[in-house]
């Protein structure tokens, strides 16, 4: 995920409404799209989807506006926040807009990392590789200019990293990259993100003090998302200590949190964690159907296989 300079350094998403209002009654197309841009990253810890949503706006104002940085801009955010909410033919539609646009090296890398992470999750991993040695190739290019974007382009890089690992269950490199993120800049706009996949390999390598780790590090941020994580991360650790009664509780709560938020990868992905570590037999039958049917909708392959390891195949 990227920020946009916004001249003046307004963050404050009351005066980017008060822009985005402005702007819509002047008719200027640059400045609603701006002001978009950034309302769509405030949101974004309280309510992904609304994120997705005003970004799309975003492009369609920074596309007649002419202003192409911009409207990459939220076509990659776009498609990135549509990966981590399970909304992947969003993504793949803005990677179908994004590939009839001129990117600089730093988009290329983010969007190929963006690309692998669905190739990993589809069970093809060497397509996966590919993408991403494209990305690194593209950034390399930029030599001296690459400072300017070397912290986003570094958590950004370690994110993908870990979501990456997370689907070729390589757990140990899938915490390590993420956390490792977290440690960069662990108040940025990436550490959200960063915290799940961090959280999720912590729970499938089954270490109790790495997932303590990540639910401190959810204390420093803001947000509905963060709050489910955090939660997310407390029923992990029930589980792990055995309290399996109380960690059934807290992913009943978490699951809800997520549900709120439309989150349906995240829905799916507690459920399967819920499965791992309480065992089939202490779960609903409707979470796991549940689970599996998101799963097979968004074509999360490896998933839906590593449901079937635990359940067994679906009749």
């Amino acid at each position: 995920m990227c920020r946009l300079r916004i001249p003046g350094g307004i963050i404050d998403a009351h005066q980017l409404r008060g822009m985005a209002a402005i702007a819509d009654e002047a008719g200027d197309l640059f400045g609603s799209a701006l002001s978009r841009t950034g309302i769509s990253l405030y949101m974004l810890p309280d309510d992904p989807m609304a994120t997705v949503k005003i970004a799309k706006e975003a492009v369609e104002f920074a596309r007649k506006a002419g202003h192409r940085s911009i409207e990459i801009t939220n076509l990659l955010n776009v498609a990135e926040t549509a990966v981590y909410l399970g909304l992947w033919d969003d993504s793949r539609r803005a990677f179908e807009d994004l590939h009839q646009r001129g990117l600089v090296a730093w988009h290329i890398q983010w969007m190929r990392g963006l690309e692998a992470i669905l190739a990993a999750m589809s069970g093809d991993p060497q397509r996966a590789q590919v993408l991403v040695t494209e990305g690194d190739d593209a950034f390399k290019a930029l030599g001296a200019e690459a400072e300017d974007v070397m912290l986003a382009s570094q958590t950004t890089k370690l994110t993908t990293m870990g979501f990456i690992a997370l689907a070729n269950g390589d757990f140990d490199a899938s915490f390590r990259d993420a956390y490792r993120a977290i440690e960069l800049d662990p108040v940025g706009i990436n550490s959200g993100a960063a915290m799940v996949i961090a959280a999720h390999g912590a729970l499938w390598r089954r270490d109790v003090d790495g997932l303590r780790r990540v639910h401190d590090a959810t204390l420093r941020l803001r947000g509905r998302s963060i709050a489910a994580e955090r939660r997310a991360c407390e029923a992990g650790i029930a589980a792990l200590e055995g309290r399996f009664e109380d960690a059934a509780e807290l992913y009943r709560d978490t699951i809800e949190q997520w549900r709120a938020l439309d989150n349906i990868l995240e829905i799916a992905q507690c459920e399967l964690d819920m499965v791992m570590l309480l065992g089939a037999e202490r779960v609903d039958a409707f979470v796991v159907k549940e689970a599996r049917e998101i799963f097979e909708r968004i074509g999360a392959t490896v998933l839906v296989r590593r449901m079937d390891h635990l359940t067994g195949p679906a009749n």
